[in-house]
């Protein structure tokens, strides 16, 4: 180590730890004009002269037309060590403070590990791990916060406003809500301690937002946000919320089983309060025979008791006339045999038949007989109630009365016989409801 007076001009400069800014040359060069260059606090320089510490002051000597500059001279320091000196030289220049914002830019650019940074900074590495998730702070509240920093060195303040530690509880909010406190404090709208409590409470609301979408995620998309906004609020007790969302939706869409026959239950449906009726009743398509196959199961068609009846289908047909909404729909699934009955039925109950839908099954199993055609088709009889009835158009590849689609099978299949796949169903829900 040696201190000479070297010319400024000879000055590498590209190797700095914190960038140099306009107001902190200003304080120092007026410093120098009022009370000249003091001597005791020289410019660290490596010996291939590259600059270490002293930006702020070379950049003020430039500007007053100065040449020289006393310096101390350090020989054989590695790049950490280098970097190391530079931080130690600002802390006690004194002129032009390092920030809480100087050293968080270096921690992110600094591409070593935590230890290797900590042992630059003279930190431990939990104190630099707390610097690296200010990051997880959207830029734009950032800004805020370095800008305000940055004035408030400039007018050599004594209260800054934020430090590492009163951002600390804001990493993980949200960038509204992260602007919304930083902003407030910036411009003096808020106190830190309410800062620090509206985070929390900010916090708070994060995990009842996961909370809610967790117990209330299958409600109505209205009554969803409904919730979300209350709360926005921070005015809400979230178990009360929950319940009273839930119960909202029950009152609205509730989803009841009723074991027992049609004609038994049906009677129990009020007049005209039905939007949708999706059904598959029983059509007498069961037989007593078994098909035994050597090495395989055998193949049974008789399905029970409640397939071994013909379909009343005026029955059915005038109940569902009664029951339906104007503007409701009907879907029954069928066989060919009950087609033209059905289109019988409908009009004399003073409903309009739509269209008959056909169900191709890509996968309706093999034939046993071998002495007719495979049964692969299945129909939807599809009528409504009134002149005009809930239809959303899902485009023209999606609207044609034939569908194609495999009989149930992996883990959609159930125990009943003639089960519907879920994506039929859902088809036509989606035309014929909202």
């Amino acid at each position: 180590m040696s201190n000479e007076l070297i010319k400024v001009e000879d000055l590498d400069m590209s190797f700095m730890v914190r960038p140099v800014t306009e107001h902190g040359v200003a304080m120092i060069q007026e410093k120098i004009k009022n009370l000249g260059y003091m001597e005791e606090k020289p410019i660290v320089v490596s010996d291939s002269m590259m600059l270490i510490c002293g930006h702020h002051r070379v950049r003020a000597l430039q500007n007053l037309g100065i040449d020289e500059v006393p310096a101390i001279i350090k020989s054989g320091l590695s790049a950490a060590e280098t970097k190391r000196l530079a931080f130690s030289s600002n802390e006690s220049e004194g002129g032009n403070p390092v920030t809480f914002v100087d050293y968080a830019h270096f921690i992110w650019a600094e591409p070593g590990t935590q230890k290797d940074i900590a042992g630059i900074l003279g930190w431990s590495r939990s104190k630099v791990s707390q610097y690296i998730m200010l990051k997880n702070i959207a830029t734009k509240s950032w800004n805020i916060v370095a800008e305000h920093v940055s004035n408030a060195v400039a007018e050599d303040a004594t209260n800054v406003a934020f430090t590492e530690g009163i951002l600390r509880p804001i990493v993980n909010l949200e960038p509204c809500q992260q602007y919304r406190l930083v902003s407030e404090l910036a411009d003096g709208r808020i106190t830190k301690p309410t800062f620090k409590k509206q985070a929390e409470l900010y916090k708070q609301q994060l995990i009842d937002f996961e909370l809610f979408s967790d117990e209330c995620g299958h409600v109505s998309t209205n009554l969803f946000n409904q919730g979300l906004q209350e709360i926005q609020s921070l005015h809400y007790s979230i178990d009360n919320l929950i319940r009273a969302t839930n119960d909202r939706h029950d009152a609205i869409t509730s989803i009841q089983i009723v074991h027992g026959t049609f004609e038994d239950e049906v009677g129990r449906i009020e007049d005209g309060s039905v939007d949708l009726i999706l059904t598959d009743p029983p059509y007498n398509i069961a037989h007593d025979r078994e098909h035994i196959l050597e090495g395989r199961k055998k193949i049974s068609k008789k399905f029970g008791e409640w397939d071994e009846k013909d379909l009343d289908i005026a029955l059915w047909v005038t109940e569902f006339a009664r029951i339906m909404k104007e503007g409701a729909s009907a879907y029954v699934f069928t066989s060919d045999y009950y087609i033209t009955p059905f289109i019988k039925a409908v009009e004399i109950a003073g409903l309009n038949y739509r269209s008959t839908i056909t169900w191709h099954k890509t996968n309706p199993g093999t034939s046993v007989n071998k002495d007719n055609f495979i049964s692969s088709n299945e129909y939807i009889c599809h009528f409504s109630k009134g002149k005009k009835s809930v239809f959303n158009w899902l485009g023209e590849n999606e609207m044609q009365n034939f569908i194609q689609c495999p009989v149930c099978a992996g883990k959609e299949r159930t125990e009943h016989p003639t089960q519907k796949p879920e994506k039929i169903i859902r088809k036509l829900m989606e035309i014929s409801s909202n």
